[in-house]
């Protein structure tokens, strides 16, 4: 349904509801009893800022808009005795409207009206107002005025619609927000729309009105974003407070964390070109945002040598990080528990797999790492297919995991492998001990199989096929004495001989 199908049905349902409509009064003089001018000043962006606070006067017939007058600040609710403009700084007039308006009516639409009637207008007894508006808001101003008589705004453009909600919220105009929030959503919600709208000031967009509407553009953006790689570049055209909303999803579908934090640099870099600024809004919006506790320790390790980011800042993430992989399993819990507004400890949808390393320098130097899949995870690997772990490193050079679905000689099988990706010599000969726990073993891991191989750079590494020794279909079954609440939890032990 396009925007205009929707606002005649908005008026069908108005017309079946009663709603009553007073377009006739509209800039008639028989049913008014003030004049509102509407003034649309030529503004820089500095000035645009100034004037989204202060938005309007009453003014006496002789007195010129450079003159101390009575203003309408919506700043803090109240009215205030400011000056619309310094003499020698009155911007260009591009237009002037003339209205004639009824007081009662916008009283009972908008707050700021009725706070300049009420405490401004009646104490000086003006009948005339002046409201001092951006050029880039005029023409939403008057369809928020339209929309007060007819119950209905011209804005025919998903743009359009956005500047007559944002003129509306600064004048606390909440049924008007309300209708062209119902036109919107009633309309197909397109990436395009889902970007201004994460565009409009976060006033705005924390609106309750506003919500449905802020919520409906949020998860068309994670929907199509959530695979940053695939989508690059438009990414990296996003707004703030649309990254926010990606940073806060649990359902990205990224390699690992790493890859988070590689993209939120380079949106920033892109969007902040001043150094100072982008620590700034890394800082205040985004970095909380980021889940280092999910991070390789590779990238940890790089990260205590950002120079894009001050020390002080980026070490407290890192540390965290540090200290919440060393907790154990249940303290790790806990911790995602209690953090429930960032979660940064809850894992997303990563692509690989994260893994848990420990090293042990006694009885003899090793390495025990831990991996965790989801049965869902397993359910939805193809015939042949395969998940990759993350990288971790080691004193010998850096590998990885690879747990695959594959065809044996009578059946489908699981099959798990140590790989290399690269290495700090030509050859390391390693001891690999496969260990996993079943419902009947919970809180011990029982052995599975140990092998040697010589590792080679470039060579693809050790495996180990068909440790459970049953099919695969018996192996993910929700009968499967493999997995744990839904997870299934191995041990690799890594020794140098």
């Amino acid at each position: 349904m396009d925007l205009q199908a929707a606002k005649d049905k908005e008026v069908e349902l108005g017309t079946a509801f009663g709603a009553v409509n007073y377009e006739f009064a509209y800039n008639n003089m028989d049913y008014s009893d003030f004049v509102l001018r509407i003034k649309v000043l030529s503004t820089s962006v500095e000035d645009e800022e100034q004037l989204h606070v202060v938005l309007g006067c009453a003014e006496n017939e002789n007195s010129s808009c450079g003159e101390e007058n009575d203003l309408c600040d919506l700043a803090n609710g109240n009215l205030k005795r400011k000056t619309c403009c310094n003499k020698g700084e009155e911007p260009e007039i591009q237009s002037v409207a003339t209205l004639h308006a009824n007081s009662l009516l916008l009283s009972a639409h908008s707050p700021f009206f009725r706070k300049l009637f009420t405490n401004g207008m009646r104490e000086s007894k003006q009948r005339e107002a002046t409201l001092c508006v951006t050029a880039s808001e005029g023409a939403a101003v008057m369809d928020l005025l339209r929309y007060i008589y007819s119950g209905r705004v011209q804005a025919n453009t998903g743009n359009e619609l956005l500047n007559v909600i944002e003129a509306a919220e600064k004048f606390g105009a909440i049924y008007c927000i309300k209708y062209c929030v119902r036109l919107l959503l009633i309309s197909p919600m397109t990436i395009k729309l889902a970007m201004m709208v994460m565009r409009l000031p976060v006033t705005v967009l924390q609106n309750d009105a506003v919500r449905p509407l802020a919520q409906a553009a949020i998860l068309l953006l994670i929907e199509y974003f959530k695979d940053f790689k695939r989508n690059n570049q438009e990414a990296l055209t996003l707004p703030l407070e649309g990254v926010k909303a990606l940073l806060v999803s649990d359902l990205l579908e990224v390699e690992s964390e790493d890859e988070v934090y590689d993209f939120v640099m380079a949106w920033a870099r892109a969007h902040y070109v001043n150094v100072e600024e982008r620590v700034t809004v890394m800082a205040n919006s985004l970095l909380h945002l980021i889940r280092f506790p999910m991070m390789t320790i590779g990238k940890l390790r790089d990260l205590q040598r950002e120079k894009d980011i001050e020390h002080s800042i980026i070490s407290h993430f890192v540390s965290e990080a540090f200290v919440y992989k060393a907790e154990l399993l249940h303290r790790q819990k806990q911790m995602a528990k209690l953090e429930t507004q960032t979660r940064r400890f809850i894992d997303r949808a990563y692509k690989k797999i994260p893994i848990r390393v420990i090293e042990f320098d006694k009885p003899y130097r090793h390495y025990i790492l831990y991996l965790s899949m989801k049965r869902k995870a397993c359910t939805l690997l193809p015939l042949p297919g395969q998940l990759a772990s993350e990288n971790f490193d080691l004193e010998y050079g850096t590998f990885y995991l690879i747990c695959q679905r594959v065809v044996g000689l009578q059946q489908e099988m699981f099959r798990l492998d140590v790989r290399v990706q690269s290495l700090n010599s030509l050859t390391y000969k390693l001891e690999c001990k496969f260990a996993a726990r079943s419902k009947a073993m919970r809180l011990d891991f029982y052995n599975l199989h140990t092998t040697t191989h010589a590792y080679k750079d470039g060579e693809s590494g050790t495996g180990l096929s068909d440790p459970y020794k049953t099919y695969w279909s018996s192996f993910v079954a929700e009968s499967s004495p493999y997995f744990i609440d839904d997870v299934l939890s191995l041990r690799i032990e890594i020794v140098h001989v």
